[in-house]
């Protein structure tokens, strides 16, 4: 899998990722991993196991001091990886970082997008039918398939419904269809853009990385079918319109 890392940063952070990776910088940007494996399973039997744990299952070892229950952000997309190297703008270079990683060493990064509309998909009665082509395209058809089945989740703990959602983030499935979307722009939370997202378990260590190169001059506030024009993308999808 070819991912990519956005960052601002000085010229001697640059040769030091290039020699050391970025395992010890930007302390802030790690994501806690779900505690569960990577996995194949059905979801009829995924569905079985959340409706069968305690509801206040603990999802993540938030003590542990272990790299690999945490991972590092990145993207699935140059486009994301651009706009997230425009977030600061105070040091000399805006760049991405090209990463080369096997499927096993990421998950998915479900913060701006999944997280927050998961729970209110399966609360809906329908889902409007381009909503669902997208999502299926973003997300790939086994996706769809969760949302059905979590309809048995209605009016459980919401915890219950976050840790269905930390299955899919560790479907090795939906982990390699969210990777090939190209065709549907993802608008989350605080204005994300992305293709898709991810997280490196462990971090980006500096044999994983391919280039650090500049990054493309788009940041948060570029409309939106300036970015579906320059990347060939066909639709467009936004948490906020997710009712």
């Amino acid at each position: 899998m070819k991912l990519y890392r956005g960052l601002n940063l000085d010229k001697t952070e640059i040769e030091f990722i290039r020699k050391n990776g970025d395992l010890n910088m930007d302390i802030g940007a790690w994501l806690l991993k779900p505690k569960i494996d990577h996995h194949d399973l059905t979801t009829e039997a995924i569905i079985e196991k959340v409706l069968n744990e305690p509801d206040n299952i603990e999802r993540y070892n938030r003590d542990s001091k272990d790299i690999t229950n945490i991972g590092k952000y990145v993207t699935g997309c140059v486009l994301g990886a651009s706009i997230y190297s425009h977030d600061n703008n105070k040091k000399e270079e805006n760049v991405i970082i090209e990463i080369e990683v096997e499927p096993p060493q990421v998950f998915i990064d479900g913060r701006d997008f999944l997280y927050n509309s998961f729970p209110r998909l399966i609360q809906a009665n329908q889902i409007e039918p381009n909503l669902k082509n997208m999502l299926g395209n973003a997300f790939g058809c086994k996706f769809i398939q969760y949302l059905e089945k979590a309809k048995q989740l209605k009016g459980k703990e919401s915890n219950k419904i976050f840790r269905l959602v930390d299955y899919i983030c560790m479907d090795n499935t939906i982990i390699k269809s969210h990777f090939l979307n190209q065709k549907v722009l993802i608008q989350g939370r605080y204005s994300t853009r992305f293709l898709s997202a991810f997280a490196i378990i462990g971090g980006i260590k500096p044999e994983m990385i391919i280039d650090i190169r500049k990054s493309d001059s788009i940041n948060r506030q570029i409309p939106i079918q300036y970015l579906q024009s320059k990347y060939s993308i066909e639709h467009s999808m936004n948490i906020y319109d997710i009712k």
